[in-house]
């Protein structure tokens, strides 16, 4: 009988270390893939880290790796494998992968079809797990408006009030109902061609029923205060486009394999919306 007992208590102490092990594992992997990819930058390294945690279960480097196939940094950019493996750390309710496949859904980027309910729903639950940048796109989304969500100036009101200042653009109107209602914002145009503006900056005028109005300083601003929050502008962000701008957003564009241009376009933004949403 002592035997079997001690069999039975070796058992058990040898599934609980081979569960802790790999759980080692896999943070291990997880902080050797992100040494490789960002303090590093080589995304070929990082990938078979990320991918070995990632099948091991772990949340982070699930969405680790599902940004590097939105991204396609060190492998082929691969939209349906980016949402296949994110769904994973979706499914354990990883605020990250939450809030960045949520606002892909919503607004219908990198071609995904939309599916602004869902897309709102993964929003809502990340900004409810106390995430700010969610906060912040909801904000957005409902100061503005788009397809399938209805401008609600009260909504974006109380999100912009739980975003931390020091990280995003949020002015005190913008946390008010009647003001942002006073403001009037408009749904973003896309552009169609490009004029010069006032700092001698190309940026590219809006047309009836595109995306983005470049033209507008708050658009500017969103510009300057995402290349800031990505690193790499360090002015301030007052909407006025100089020389300094210009050379962050052209490195900001090669990074990111975009022609270095340093003009204010609809791809820039598409890509600053993406990357700000895998920002952490």
């Amino acid at each position: 009988m002592r035997q079997i007992f001690l069999f039975f208590v070796v058992s058990a102490l040898v599934m609980s270390t081979t569960g802790c092990v790999e759980n080692i594992t896999s943070i291990h992997d997880r902080s050797e893939g992100s040494k490789a990819l960002y303090l590093e930058n080589d995304p070929a390294t990082a990938h078979p880290h990320f991918l070995k945690a990632a099948r091991d279960g772990d949340a982070e480097s699930q969405h680790e790796l599902a940004k590097m196939y939105l991204l396609g940094e060190g492998v082929e950019k691969d939209i349906a494998e980016y949402q296949k493996i994110e769904e994973l750390a979706v499914a354990q309710r990883y605020p990250a992968a939450m809030r960045t496949l949520g606002f892909i859904l919503t607004t219908g980027l990198e071609g995904v079809r939309p599916d602004p309910n869902r897309g709102m729903a993964l929003l809502k639950a990340a900004a409810d797990d106390g995430d700010d940048t969610a906060h912040y796109f909801l904000g957005l989304i409902y100061s503005r408006g788009i397809p399938g969500v209805q401008q609600d100036y009260r909504m974006a009101a109380y999100h912009f009030a739980q975003v931390d200042e020091d990280d995003f653009p949020v002015t005190p109107e913008m946390q008010n109902a009647v003001s942002l209602e006073r403001m009037g914002l408009q749904p973003w145009p896309a552009p169609s061609q490009t004029a010069t503006g006032s700092a001698g900056t190309q940026v590219a005028s809006q047309s009836t029923g595109s995306k983005y109005d470049l033209t507008s300083v708050e658009t500017k601003k969103y510009v300057q205060h995402a290349l800031k929050m990505l690193g790499y502008y360090s002015m301030n962000v007052d909407g006025n486009i100089g020389n300094g701008s210009i050379q962050s957003i052209k490195a900001y564009q090669r990074a990111a394999g975009l022609k270095p241009t340093g003009i204010i376009d609809e791809q820039l933004i598409d890509s600053l919306l993406a990357a700000s949403a895998n920002h952490q």
